[in-house]
């Protein structure tokens, strides 16, 4: 399952939880892709639900059977998993992933193609 902000973070008390965690069941047993994770938090924002779903995530990431990714750039990864040290222990493995220029792309197809 495929997920981003949106379909984790509610719009009022009680919302979030709910959607998370439903999202969570249903990727049971699979994997639960979360595009732009950084963007649950933030930043000076008291009001906002982002953070009752990085709790509900957090949560579920010590269920085994749970596979939970948690992606977006270095840089606002970094800055994410700070809000709660939680987060960066509970990280089993992490994969940084290399920027292509077109250049390098028409390589790797090259490369494909001749093997």
């Amino acid at each position: 399952y495929e997920a981003q902000r949106d379909n984790l973070v509610g719009s009022h008390i009680g919302e979030t939880e709910k959607k998370t965690e439903e999202l969570i069941a249903k990727a049971h047993g699979g994997v639960l892709f979360i595009d732009e994770a950084y963007r649950l938090n933030v930043k000076d924002s008291e009001k906002d639900f982002g953070k009752e779903a990085i709790n509900s995530l957090m949560k579920a990431m010590t269920v085994k059977g749970k596979v939970i990714v948690l992606a977006g750039y270095p840089v606002e990864m970094e800055e994410f998993t700070a809000v709660n040290p939680g987060i960066k222990r509970r990280i089993t493995y992490e994969f940084v992933f290399d920027n292509y220029n077109e250049d390098d792309l028409a390589q790797i197809l090259d490369l494909q193609v001749r093997h």
